[in-house]
This record gives structure tokens, sequence and C-alpha cells, in this order.
């Protein structure tokens, strides 16, 4: 499901994406004219989640220790 948005961003424009290994990497393309908009939305978003939801999406990842 976000694989499909994440698309659908890149066709829109708004982002673009590179193959680093297996790995897509995307990132918010710079020439898109409503990227200032589009940021101040998702900052919004962010906000209005609740603490332990941001907290689950956004937490650091660490590699296992060896």
């Amino acid at each position: 499901m976000a694989q499909r948005q994440l698309e659908r961003f890149e066709r829109a424009g708004a982002l673009t994406s590179s193959l680093k290994g297996r790995t897509r990497l995307y990132r918010f393309n710079p020439r898109y004219p409503f990227l200032k908009e589009l940021r101040s939305l998702l900052a919004k978003a962010l906000e209005a989640l609740p603490a332990q939801e941001r907290k689950r999406y956004f937490s650091e990842h660490r590699r296992p220790s060896a």
C-alpha cells in the first residue's frame, strides 16, 4: 500500500527515486511546484498523529550487535 502511494507521488513528479542495490530510495523532487505546500501538509499530518503512533513509525532503527 505504501509502495503504491510512493509510485503515485513519483508519477505526479513530487518524488524521485533511485536504486541502491536492491533498495529503492525516494527523495522529494526539488523542482516540484507544490513542494512547500506538500511538506507543510505532511508536517501537519505528522503533528496530528498520537505520540505512540509517531514513535512506532519514526523510531531509530539500530543494527543488531555482533
